[in-house]
C-alpha cells in the first residue's frame, strides 16, 4: 500500500472517529468502576472532578424539575463537572418515555442528541400525555434543523432501541428503581432538595478534591445507597 492510500485511510477512520463522538464532546465506553459505562452522552470537562452519573425519564416530572438544577451546575463550574445521561423510562406510568428516549437518540444520530434532551425536558408539558407523541417529536427533529426522513427512520431502529435498552438494563443492574437517580463519583446520593443543595455538595466535593488531589473526593459525602420506589 502506498503512502497516498495509507494517508486516505487515516483520514477517513479519523473523520468518523470524530464524527462518533463530536455530539457529545467525548466519548467514554469503560466502566467508571462502579459498574456504570460512561457511554456516549457525557458533556463536561473529561477531566472534571466530579462526575454526576443521572438516570432520568423525559416524561418523569421530578426529571424535569431537576433538570434546569444540572444544567446550572454545569453551566457554573464548567471545568468541574461532567454530567453522564443514562436513559431509565419508566415505562409502566410514563406510556411516551420510552419514544422520548428514543427521540433523544435519533437526533443524537446527526449530533444533536442534548438539544433534543432540552427541548423534551423544557416541553415535557406539550408531549408527555400526547397520543401522537411520535408526530410532536418529529416537528421537534424539524425545528432543530434535523434530516427529518433519517430522524423517523433512526427513532425505529434497531440501534436506536439497543441503545436506551442497554442503559435501562445498567440501571436494573445497580439497582435503580425510580428517577431521578444520581450517583456522584460512584456513590448513589439522596436527591438534594434544590439547587442550593446540589451545589453544596458539589462544593465540598471540590474541597476534598483540592485537599488531596491524588484521592477520589467522595469518602466525606458518601451517601447510603437505597433502591428506592417509583
Amino acid at each position: 500500500m502506498n503512502d497516498a492510500k495509507r494517508k486516505n485511510i487515516f483520514i477517513g477512520v479519523l473523520a468518523l472517529t470524530l464524527a462518533a463522538v463530536g455530539y457529545v464532546g467525548f466519548s467514554r465506553s469503560a466502566d467508571d468502576g462502579t459498574g456504570i459505562v460512561l457511554g456516549e452522552r457525557v458533556k463536561g470537562s473529561e477531566d472534571a472532578a466530579i462526575e454526576i452519573v443521572e438516570f432520568s425519564d423525559f416524561q418523569c416530572p421530578a426529571c424535569r424539575a431537576y433538570y434546569p438544577i444540572v444544567k446550572r451546575l454545569v453551566d457554573e463550574y464548567p471545568n468541574d463537572i461532567r454530567v453522564v445521561y443514562k436513559h431509565f423510562p419508566l415505562r409502566r406510568i410514563h406510556p411516551n418515555a420510552e419514544l422520548a428516549a428514543r427521540a433523544a437518540e435519533a437526533a443524537g444520530m446527526q449530533g444533536k442528541f442534548w438539544e433534543m434532551h432540552d427541548k423534551l425536558f423544557e416541553e415535557q408539558d406539550k408531549w408527555k400525555d400526547a397520543s401522537e407523541a411520535r408526530k410532536v417529536f418529529v416537528e421537534y427533529a424539524s425545528s432543530l434543523g434535523l434530516d427529518t426522513e433519517k430522524f423517523e427512520k433512526d427513532i425505529t431502529s434497531r440501534e436506536v432501541r439497543e441503545k436506551v435498552q442497554r442503559d435501562v438494563a445498567e440501571g436494573k443492574k445497580i439497582g435503580v428503581g425510580y428517577t431521578p437517580y444520581f450517583v456522584v463519583n460512584g456513590n448513589r446520593i439522596d436527591n438534594p432538595r434544590g439547587y442550593e443543595a446540589f451545589k453544596q455538595l458539589v462544593d465540598s466535593l471540590l474541597e476534598e478534591a483540592a485537599a488531596a488531589p491524588d484521592a477520589t473526593a467522595s469518602s466525606s459525602v458518601k451517601i447510603q445507597i437505597d433502591n428506592g420506589t417509583e
